[in-house]
């Protein structure tokens, strides 16, 4: 049975026999179980910040650590090309941190994520079936961080590192 240690991560992606295609539909954000889950959220935060305990935390552990790496600026590539990106995701993908798991979950901005779910569909033996596969993820976070690490500091990079040194 194909699993994590396998050369293929899409193997341990889905279970053998399932179809994707089949929630599909489940998926739709009008789905009436997202609209129940999402207005029961909603419900519980607002309960939550009434009560004052919006904040606290779960005195649990979760079972499964994730790490979050964050990658110096990889300087002179910018997300406006396709070459750009791919470089980038190459240097990560790389990375003594990733080079060896099997998923790697890169965060962008709206133009990064569409140009690496564009590389993802021309090259998928290069970035899904090969480790680590290539996972993209657009949010506010790490959406954000990465805009403070990409254009935060970096333009004026000419200047500021100098001082730093």
């Amino acid at each position: 049975m194909p699993g994590i240690a396998d050369a293929d991560p899409t193997h341990c992606m889905f279970k053998p026999g399932f179809n994707k295609y089949s929630v599909v539909d489940l998926c739709h954000p009008l789905h009436p179980d997202i609209v129940n889950n999402r207005a029961r959220r909603w419900r519980d935060s607002f309960a939550k910040m009434v009560a004052g305990s919006f904040f606290d935390r779960p005195a649990h552990q979760p079972v499964v650590a994730h790490e979050l790496h964050y990658h110096p600026p990889i300087f002179g590539r910018l997300q406006s090309s396709y070459v750009d990106v791919e470089a980038e995701l190459e240097v990560m993908r790389n990375n003594d941190k990733h080079k060896h798991s099997t998923f790697m979950f890169v965060g962008g901005d709206g133009l990064a994520i569409n140009r690496i779910n564009h590389s993802l569909a021309r090259h998928p033996g290069k970035y899904l079936h090969t480790r680590p596969a290539v996972i993209p993820v657009q949010g506010e976070h790490p959406h954000g961080t990465c805009h403070i690490l990409h254009m935060g500091w970096r333009p004026y990079s000419a200047l500021v590192v100098p001082l730093l040194e």
